[in-house]
């Protein structure tokens, strides 16, 4: 299984980035990935165009989140802003 990060959720479609090498993009039928969010971070099995096996990985998906949000809060902290 492989992970990529979901990029977006629309129209019934969900645009997952490789994690390892975000210039490869895979669009999928939302049905194959019921309950996946924007930013989630997934292992997924994806074989043809099809997803054989899925899991939404929530602690690092939290994870990345508190990082960024700390790079936010440090930026903003900077002086001059």
């Amino acid at each position: 299984m492989e992970k990529y990060t979901v990029d977006s959720v629309r129209d019934g479609r969900v645009t997952l980035l490789l994690r390892r090498d975000e210039s490869v993009k895979i669009v999928l039928p939302q049905a194959q990935l019921p309950g996946v969010q924007e930013s989630d971070i997934i292992s997924a099995a994806i074989s043809q165009g099809r997803v054989e096996d899925f899991k939404i990985e929530k602690a690092e998906t939290q994870a990345v989140k508190v990082k960024i949000q700390a790079k936010l809060d440090k930026l903003k902290n900077r002086p001059g802003n």
